[in-house]
Formats: structure tokens, sequence, C-alpha cells
């Protein structure tokens, strides 16, 4: 229901995907392929909307071969990235580490030590960061 009222408050596209939850494994392999191109947040914003707009799955290769083909990405290049070993066992290892500092749900933030989680807390975040940009 969060989702709804935020969805509506902030006026964006949202309705509930009739899989839920849903395998995300490939969708976040894609971020970790992607890194620091140009085209990583379009592509999360793009994996967001097929999901939680279209009711798309994501784990289908039609559904990700589509957005990344979209962006301008190889598809094939794209997949064989996804499914090699290193990207796996960094995600394993970002995996962990978000255990280890206490990751439980999303959206969740760290501004140096400090975890803050929530869209609703992101106004706690952005006064953490004047506090502390005030004080330097």
């Amino acid at each position: 229901m969060d989702c709804l009222r935020w969805a509506k408050r902030r006026n964006i596209p949202f309705r509930l995907p009739e899989r839920f939850p849903l395998n995300s494994l490939k969708a976040a392999r894609g971020a970790l392929v992607l890194g620091r191109k140009p085209c990583l947040v379009p592509y999360i914003h793009a994996c967001f909307r097929a999901y939680w707009v279209e009711g798309k799955d994501l784990f289908q290769e039609e559904t990700l071969g589509e957005i990344v083909t979209e962006l301008g990405e190889d598809a094939e290049r794209f997949f064989a990235a996804i499914g090699a070993e290193p990207i796996k066992q960094r995600l394993r290892e970002e995996t962990e580490v978000a255990f280890q500092r206490g990751v439980f749900g999303a959206p969740t933030f760290f501004y140096g030590s400090e975890m803050v989680w929530g869209n609703d807390r992101l106004p706690l975040l952005e006064e953490i960061i004047r506090e502390d940009r005030a004080v330097v």
C-alpha cells in the first residue's frame, strides 16, 4: 500500500505486478555489467518501469534484451557478461557487503557510516548531508 500511496502522491505510474516477488538476479547483474556507463541510470529506470508499471518479468531475457537494446547496448554481449563468473561473484560479494552493513530493505542509503532506510527518510538524509557540509 505504501508504494501505491507514494506513486499517487508523486504522480508516478505504478501498478502492483501479478508476479511478486520476482527473481531480479539477471537485472542486478546487468547493473554491475553496465557499471559506470552513461546508460546505467536509464537502465535502472527502465527495469523499474518494466516491472512496476508494465508488469514484465525481469528474469526473462526478452524483457532485459529489449531494455538494453533500446539503450544502445549489444544484447548478446550483455547476456554473455551477466552469465560470466566474475559478475556472478561480484554480485555475491556486493550482497554480502550489504548484509554485513545491515541493509534490510530498499531504498537504503549510506552517508559515511550512517544508514538511512526508506524513501520517506530522504529529507533526513539531506539534513545529515547539509549538517556535515556545514561543519567542513
